[in-house]
């Protein structure tokens, strides 16, 4: 299929970015759980559920703030 055939997204962020932001944050609030939750010492890994998931929404409105920018 030559190059000038092929369907392409608009210049700019692409839309699935927002859904990846949510994943890194989720990811990253995720570790930092485990962690403060390793350190206090306690058994207790589900609370690090609260992290990742507020991890999620900030990298979700991030990225979609920024797609959102002129």
């Amino acid at each position: 299929m030559p190059e000038s055939d092929r369907e392409t997204l608009p210049a700019g962020r692409p839309p699935w970015d927002t859904w990846n932001g949510a994943r890194v944050g989720a990811l990253a609030g995720g570790l930092a759980g485990v962690l403060i939750v390793a350190l206090i010492g306690s058994g207790a890994y589900w609370l690090a559920l609260i992290p990742a998931a507020i991890g999620a929404v900030i990298g979700y409105r991030r990225e979609r703030g920024r797609r959102e920018l002129p």
